[in-house]
């Protein structure tokens, strides 16, 4: 009998988690979408995180390693072919 009651306590303190879990990995693609377009979040205690900075800092150092030239071998010797020297 007491065993059937401890069994019991861990289906119910595991019941909840275990919900919120198996819904998470069944609408992931959905939760996906909703944190992509997260932009500021406030907690409790008065936390609040703002992701449109982080946003901004990725976006500009995306577009710098764009614009950076790609180094290929040939011959054994580095060559870059997006750089482009001009005499003056």
């Amino acid at each position: 009998m007491e065993t059937s009651k401890i069994v019991l306590e861990y289906i119910r303190a595991l019941i909840w988690p275990l919900t919120v879990l198996s819904l998470s990995l069944l609408f992931r693609t959905e939760v996906k979408k909703i944190f992509s377009r997260l932009r500021k979040a406030a907690f409790p205690g008065g936390v609040t995180v703002d992701f449109q900075e982080e946003v901004k800092e990725v976006r500009e150092l995306s577009e710098k390693v764009q614009a950076t030239p790609t180094p290929q071998i040939a011959n054994g010797c580095l060559v870059f072919h997006s750089l482009k020297l001009t005499r003056e």
